[in-house]
């Protein structure tokens, strides 16, 4: 699993990041979101 939480405390891994978005759902305050990133190779 991509998203670990520790109370109000959320670590994501990104490697396990499929952009499933459950972590954006997860985040007791609000402030992630999913965004393009152009960069990957």
């Amino acid at each position: 699993m991509a998203l670990n939480m520790f109370g109000l405390d959320l670590q994501i891994d990104h490697e396990k990041c499929t952009r499933c978005g459950i972590c954006v759902r997860a985040c007791p305050v609000g402030v992630l979101t999913l965004v393009e990133n152009n960069d990957e190779k």
